[in-house]
């Protein structure tokens, strides 16, 4: 049985068309999501900055086609009953459910979703703003640590998920982890790593890494079989396996990108304080 996500994360997280299963103990959760009536922080792409939003009432007709089948929504319910409830909602065609949140700062500004309910699944299937929208905005921190052609490889790799696509998503993180690789080993070369070119590109990936772990972010190196998953759901993994495992991947990479971002941010500072220091110093001798 697949675990019902939290209201939250499946509205702004869950990528469409992926599918969670409840049973009769879920209704709770299930009816958490379908009406859930509290507030998300999350970007407004027209406030164009972080807001909270707020939940609008599901439209009347919704509401009582759902509960006129799941009925009292007490904890008293007994197992018979929840079983009762499950099996009439799981044989019920239910029309797509739409939900509205309007952002604080302007309620003009909306976030939509829309969702089935098809026998005992419920599937997002339709947003705006994507999730492409919500996640690249967070990303645009990484842009001058990757240069512009490889910022846009891991937009457009978050972008196919928000459209269900989860094979060519890990095509492009992929891409990304073997840039960090190949970045570290231009580094080491200047720094005089031992090996020539050509012995090095004979190394599994696993043993770059191993390789060049003085110069990359210690979470690469500590999880290095990123690399092994990503590979996998290129060539093995179906669309929907990809898309059920693309979060975890992607904050993986994320935490790769922080620690770079972090010492690149570092060594910053370091060359704008030293190049004051030197200035001070010369101006009080």
């Amino acid at each position: 049985m697949t675990t019902l996500p939290t209201p939250t994360d499946f509205y702004l997280n869950v990528p469409l068309y992926k599918g969670f299963k409840y049973g009769n103990d879920d209704f709770y959760p299930l009816t958490e999501i379908l009406f859930y009536n509290g507030l998300m922080d999350c970007y407004c792409s027209q406030c164009q900055k972080e807001s909270t939003f707020h939940s609008i009432e599901n439209e009347p007709h919704i509401s009582h086609n759902f509960y006129g089948i799941y009925g009292d929504r007490s904890n008293n319910l007994t197992d018979e009953e929840k079983q009762n409830y499950y099996n009439q909602i799981a044989s019920t065609k239910f029309d797509p459910i739409n939900k509205k949140f309007y952002c604080a700062r302007n309620h003009e500004h909306t976030l939509f979703f829309t969702f089935l309910i098809n026998g005992p699944t419920i599937t997002k299937v339709g947003q705006f703003p994507s999730i492409a929208d919500f996640s690249t905005v967070d990303l645009k921190k990484y842009r001058e640590i990757l240069g512009k052609e490889r910022y846009t490889e891991l937009t457009k790799g978050i972008g196919l998920v928000s459209h269900g696509v989860g094979i060519g998503s890990f095509v492009y993180l992929r891409r990304i982890f073997e840039h960090l690789i190949e970045e570290a080993h231009l580094t080491a070369k200047i720094t005089g790593l031992a090996l020539s070119d050509e012995e090095f590109n004979k190394q599994r990936m696993d043993e770059k890494i191993v390789i060049l772990k003085h110069y990359l972010p210690i979470f690469l190196v500590q999880n290095r079989k990123l690399y092994g998953i990503l590979s996998k759901g290129v060539h093995q993994l179906t669309e929907q396996e990809c898309l059920a495992i693309f979060p975890s991947v992607k904050l993986g990479i994320e935490l790769i990108l922080d620690e770079k971002l972090l010492e690149f941010q570092r060594q910053k500072k370091i060359q704008a304080v030293t190049k004051d220091l030197s200035r001070i110093q010369q101006t009080i001798n």
